[in-house]
């Protein structure tokens, strides 16, 4: 019988996107990801913030880390967020918790609908 495997195993080489990775949890959840091999991307508010930690996580081997801007309270910035990521071309498989993000049109179409 083949032994379960262990989070970091499960992690590694999948892209995750952090959102709120700014600053406290987030930006600890981001960091303990990109040391367990994930492609990390990050989300916050204050640019500065987002390009300091894009710069931990490449001097900890991080592959392909980058920060995305986007307010959480605005749809527009969400808009923008989802149509980022879509030009970034993450690779579709990410972790469940994610899976809206899988399909960016879809995301994007849904919140059209939300602002008619």
């Amino acid at each position: 019988m083949a032994r379960p495997s262990t989070p970091a195993e499960h992690i590694a080489g999948r892209v995750v996107l952090v959102t709120g990775a700014t600053d406290g949890i987030g930006r600890q959840t981001a960091l303990q990801l990109g040391r367990m091999g994930a492609r990390v991307l990050v989300h916050g508010r204050d640019p500065d913030r987002g390009g300091e930690l894009v710069e931990e996580l490449k001097a900890l081997g991080v592959r392909g880390a980058a920060f995305f801007r986007a307010d959480f309270s605005s749809l527009v910035d969400v808009v923008k967020l989802a149509g980022a990521l879509k030009e970034y071309r993450a690779p579709q498989r990410v972790p469940p918790a994610y899976r809206g993000l899988e399909h960016p049109n879809a995301l994007i179409g849904a919140i059209k609908r939300l602002l008619d």
